[in-house]
């Protein structure tokens, strides 16, 4: 997650853990990249649409309409203004958003199952973005001690996964609550447990390897070698 600006007054407001996301409207909402990374920034602290612009290096102007539609939603709410303090300060409702199972049924409507995936998958793209570009900047290389990406698969019951999930929130929530504003580095964490498909994508998988073995201009035949 990027840098946040300056510290946050102090609210007594505190999200809720887990808010189960029921309608499709609220799910349409989520699945929207850029408001996805708004509730990122406001989950920690209460902050102001300038504090999320400039974590975001987003013009504020650009964000007050995505903070409307998101507090009107029930997604975010608005921390009642205190004496000495000149802007509106928001605050995510909860610290995660779980889908219900009836969104996450496969038997759903095309639209809640599209509306589902994009939500589900905007998640892993950013955290994706967000390394690719810690790679870039260098960041990595300055700190590579605190990095660590794994994939791993195993078989278990429903009951053990269901317990490996608890305890990943549990995890997340710990990892949160270790946010300071006087840390040395910001650190993001990205999460992903999901029963895989009964049939991987195994020529998916073969067409990656190519790619990586061979640069572009080797890979298929030049127009000389057809025929």
């Amino acid at each position: 997650m990027p840098g946040r600006a300056g510290t946050p007054p102090a609210d007594d407001y505190e999200p809720a853990e887990v808010m189960v996301v029921e309608q499709l409207d609220q799910l349409r909402i989520l699945a929207n990249p850029l408001r996805a990374a708004i509730i990122q920034e406001v989950i920690p602290a209460a902050r102001t649409v300038a504090e999320v612009g400039e974590a975001l290096g987003i013009s504020p102007t650009k964000l007050y309409y995505h903070f409307r539609e998101l507090e009107m939603a029930g997604l975010i709410r608005s921390i009642p203004v205190h004496e000495g303090q000149a802007q509106q300060r928001y605050r995510a409702v909860a610290r995660f958003y779980q889908l219900s199972s009836r969104l996450l049924n496969a038997n759903s409507a095309p639209e809640t199952q599209s509306a589902t995936v994009e939500f589900t998958i905007s998640a892993i793209d950013h955290v994706a973005a967000q390394l690719r570009r810690a790679f870039n900047e260098g960041s990595i290389a300055r700190t590579p001690d605190v990095v660590t990406v794994q994939r791993r698969t195993a078989r278990m019951s429903v009951a053990e996964a269901q317990q490996f999930a608890d305890r990943l929130r549990k995890l997340a929530s710990s990892f949160e609550k270790a946010d300071r504003p006087d840390g040395e580095i910001t650190v993001e964490l990205g999460l992903a447990l999901f029963p895989r498909p009964s049939q991987p994508a195994v020529n998916g998988d073969q067409a990656v390897h190519r790619a990586r073995r061979f640069p572009r201009r080797q890979r298929g035949r030049s127009p000389r070698s057809r025929g």
